[in-house]
């Protein structure tokens, strides 16, 4: 490589710069995805970059001024205006922002930004990792942005090679202040002192400082730490799970609330009833485990259901409900009842639901027939309230189904108070209503329309996970089934409740989770995740009682994006894992086996100083093993020779002090080491070590302190 390419490559310069602005380019962009707001992500990635090249135009400029030095007071002031003033910056940001549960991921992003402006010398540079590594240690917590984990690689990676190439320089520089180069001329002329220059690079790389200031080794550690965690993961995983069990993260609940804010996904965990917003775009539920259910058969589990369509969503108003029942002077008989009353032939089944994080609601399947604990109660709409001041313990109970036998043929024709909420369809679109009646002709009975009804749905429209958000000031539901056509679940069962309604029947909109035979985790226990947060519609029949009716069976899947791409693939399987853990063990043990022989070097600087160091090792650790004496960390190899010299005697005290002494010259000598040197060098340990070895035959070893 030519001295003034490899002098400049040690300057701070544009790879310098481009390693900055992508490390915290990754952080920033993971804080956005993290709550689902890919606008802000994207925007802050772009100031981050405009701030960053800002910063390297000034050190261009004025890298051979004083200038760049007032970094240490516009960069510490950039950190404290982002810390402080970040909310009103968030007017800047589009969809609202961050929320303010999540103000702590905006203070570092905005520090992030800021502080990019003024990343003028090594010590700015580096302290964007500060903030970096603190908003992935957020993201990871909020367990919402899956490739995160790929992220933070790319920034270790970026970061290592920053910070090796900044202690290349904290070298140099360290190597002039010594005065060992003040003391040296080129061609006549006292070296000028500047990290650029090229001969002063090249001298120092000779020097003692030759195998500190390069990249290369920190550069390596961090691939090998990076191929470590990825490979080692899932093995310690794996290696612990029967140990200490299936593992829960509790997340913060006002994170994830904040999160997925008027979402599914919050309406199911959050502490504060209210709406329920739907079509809010791509589904970005995680894999984070909520609840273990112990069933006789997959099954629905039911854990709110809402009454009122709000024209963007749904409202969850039971209460409203009953008052106003009650004021028409009307017993406001509640839902569980009804259905007891309702069913003709119950028949009852046991369950028991592990939840692993706070819910408002308690997942069950069916009607609850056994009334809950204490802490726990049965609303009005007949789901089990929890008191979120209680520990997450077990709910075991029982509930009932109509007997499959009682085939649900018409709903009640005259419908008691309470459930006459479920025919109001005023706020559903005439479009809507119109599909409704078109879909439901020459059905001979109520179950009939229902099933028609779910089934033109399904034809209609594509199941898709990654949908875009439906545009506002539109009703989510005839956008839905006439302009966008694809959708997942909460369309599905909103569309199918509206169209319920619009032909006369009693439905409501019903949020929980599916439990699908791809969950049974073994014997009857099913393990749910958020991701199998589903919402499906209910219509309420003679006889039978409430009747599912999942309008997401009908339909096709977008590739990629369809309910197929939830479920457990052949690589997830059982014994697919088991056997990649096993391949994986085997390799790491391989390498562990053949990694230095297959790595070591075989010519060059780095063979003749992995000789050095090889033969190093082996002359402290004869004479270790044959005095018991270890040779402390501050020692130098001249002192440990002092200090063993009454054990040593005098003719091998003289060989020992021959031979550190050529350990001094390879290791700090200007000039480098020739591998006939390094031969030489191996040789004279190994006739060390053999008069050793004679003396340990002749009287017996002693005792290590």
């Amino acid at each position: 490589m030519p001295k003034r390419t490899r002098a400049a490559s040690n300057a701070i310069g544009l790879f310098d710069y481009g390693l900055v602005a992508v490390g915290s380019s990754l952080a920033v962009y993971s804080a956005g995805m993290a709550i689902v707001k890919p606008t802000i992500a994207w925007l802050f990635v772009i100031l981050v970059l405009l701030g960053t090249l800002f910063s390297y135009f000034v050190r261009s400029l004025a890298k051979r001024t004083r200038a760049v030095s007032l970094d240490s007071i516009f960069y510490p002031l950039a950190i404290v205006i982002g810390v402080t003033q970040w909310q009103q910056l968030q007017v800047i940001l589009p969809d609202d922002g961050f929320p303010i549960e999540l103000m702590t991921a905006a203070w570092m992003c905005w520090a992030l930004v800021l502080g990019s402006f003024f990343t003028w010398r090594d010590g700015s540079l580096l302290f964007q990792a500060v903030p970096s590594i603190a908003l992935f240690g957020l993201v990871g917590c909020y367990d919402t942005y899956r490739p995160v984990t790929f992220c933070f690689f790319g920034f270790l990676a970026c970061l290592v090679t920053l910070f090796s190439r900044a202690h290349s320089r904290a070298m140099i520089r360290q190597g002039i202040e010594s005065g060992y180069f003040n003391r040296l001329q080129l061609d006549g002329r006292r070296i000028e002192v500047r990290e650029d220059n090229a001969a002063l690079y090249e001298r120092i790389k000779a020097g003692p400082w030759r195998w500190m200031a390069g990249p290369e080794w920190a550069l390596a550690s961090a691939l090998v730490i990076i191929m470590l965690s990825v490979l080692g993961a899932p093995v310690v995983q794996y290696s612990v799970r029967n140990v200490a069990g299936l593992t829960v993260l509790r997340v913060p609940q006002s994170i994830r609330n904040a999160v997925t804010q008027g979402t599914l996904a919050s309406s199911i965990s959050s502490d504060s009833s209210g709406s329920l917003l739907v079509g809010r775009g791509p589904n970005n539920a995680s894999s984070l485990k909520v609840l273990e259910a112990l069933l006789d058969k997959p099954r629905y589990l039911r854990v709110e259901t809402f009454p009122t369509y709000t024209g963007r969503g749904w409202s969850s108003d039971w209460d409203r409900v009953a008052a106003s029942v009650m004021e028409r002077s009307t017993p406001a008989t509640n839902i569980p009842t009804l259905v007891t009353k309702e069913v003709a032939h119950p028949r009852r089944y046991g369950y028991d639901i592990r939840p692993y994080v706070k819910m408002r609601s308690i997942p069950v399947p069916g009607e609850v027939y056994s009334q809950p604990k204490m802490g726990r109660k049965i609303r009005f709409d007949g789901t089990v309230q929890n008191d979120f001041d209680k520990d997450l313990a077990p709910f075991a109970g029982e509930s009932f189904e109509a007997d499959p036998a009682d085939i649900p043929v018409d709903c009640p024709k005259v419908l008691p108070a309470s459930l006459t909420p479920l025919l109001v369809s005023d706020r559903v679109p005439d479009a809507v209503k119109k599909f409704a009646e078109e879909a439901a002709k020459g059905a001979r009975n109520d179950f009939e329309r229902a099933s028609q009804i779910s089934l033109a749905i399904g034809k209609r429209v594509n199941y898709n996970l990654d949908a875009e958000a439906i545009p506002g000031g539109t009703d989510p539901v005839e956008y839905f089934l006439f302009k966008s056509r694809e959708g997942y679940c909460d369309l599905f069962a909103s569309a199918m409740t509206n169209c319920a309604r619009s032909v006369g029947l009693p439905a409501r909109y019903v949020i929980g989770y599916l439990a699908t035979p791809d969950k049974l985790a073994g014997g009857q226990s099913y393990i749910l995740s958020e991701s199998d947060a589903h919402a499906w519609c209910e219509v309420f029949f003679s006889k039978v009682g409430w009747v599912i009716f999942d309008a997401t069976e009908n339909a096709s899947a977008v590739d990629g994006a369809g309910r197929g791409s939830a479920k457990r693939g052949f690589w997830q399987q059982r014994w697919v894992q088991n056997a990649i853990n096993g391949l994986i063990i085997a390799l790491i043990l391989v390498l562990a086996y053949l990694g230095p022989k297959l790595f070591r070097p075989k010519s060059g600087q780095g063979y003749i100083k992995h000789g050095i160091d090889r033969a190093y090792v082996n002359f402290t650790r004869s004479l270790h093993r044959q005095y018991g004496k270890r040779r402390r960390i501050a020692m130098t190899t001249q002192e440990y020779i002092e200090l063993l010299e009454p054990e040593l005697g005098k003719r091998r005290t003289e060989a020992a002090t021959a031979i550190a002494g050529l350990f001094d010259r390879a290791y700090f000598s200007p000039s480098s080491v020739t591998e006939a040197s390094m031969q030489e060098l191996t040789k004279r340990v190994k006739v060390f070590r053999e008069s050793l070895k004679v003396a340990r035959r002749k009287s017996p070893r002693r005792s290590n302190p």
